[in-house]
């Protein structure tokens, strides 16, 4: 019953909330595009529900191809330890990301049914290709635009604390939770604390 729930107030506040926001979006996709050449909506394929895969949406944050730069600031399968000295990352991107309004466009991907309001974070290919069995139940959830690592882990890089906090979710997971997570999650956006780390 909560999964049915769940998957119908996901649909709900998506729709509503890309109603009352494509205002907003329409203008800082036209600050995305007027600050660096390139597309202002970038999308990267991502592990779903199931491992299936789809593909993200999210305003870009970064200039044109950054992702072919990834290998030369970290070694593979590290993150940068300091991601707002990122040279990567443009001028507009870095407000995007200080309030998380790079990840607006997510909506999309919660109202087709991608991800949900709230889920572990989805993953990228190569980091799917490296977790250990136990934390594939993982992807017994839809994943979300935030979740328990993202508020809980907020100041940590390490995976393996990220990863126990996606299983806690997956089960545990409850109306109750889900309302603590996005409650702390709009509290750390208005206050600028770039709760989406990934």
């Amino acid at each position: 019953m909560y999964h049915y729930l769940k998957r119908a107030l996901d649909v709900f506040f998506s729709a509503l909330l890309l109603l009352l926001l494509w205002p907003a979006l329409a203008v800082l996709m036209a600050a995305v595009r007027a600050d660096s050449k390139g597309p202002a909506i970038f999308r990267q394929v991502r592990a779903g529900r199931g491992r299936r895969l789809f593909t993200i949406y999210k305003l870009r944050t970064m200039a044109e191809g950054a992702e072919r730069f990834a290998g030369l600031l970290a070694p593979q399968g590290t993150a940068l330890k300091d991601r707002a000295a990122d040279p990567r990352i443009t001028r507009i991107g870095r407000f995007l990301r200080k309030y998380s309004l790079d990840e607006l466009p997510q909506l999309i991907n919660v109202f087709k049914g991608d991800m949900s309001l709230v889920g572990p974070r989805p993953l990228v290919l190569p980091e799917v290709n490296a977790l250990p069995a136990a934390a594939l139940q993982r992807f017994d959830v839809r994943p979300g635009m935030t979740g328990f690592a993202q508020v809980d882990c907020r100041e940590t890089t390490d995976q393996t604390e990220r990863l126990c906090r996606d299983i806690y979710y997956v089960q545990h997971c409850s109306p109750a939770l889900d309302l603590r997570i996005l409650l702390f999650t709009l509290r750390e956006v208005i206050l600028g604390g770039n709760t989406f780390k990934r």
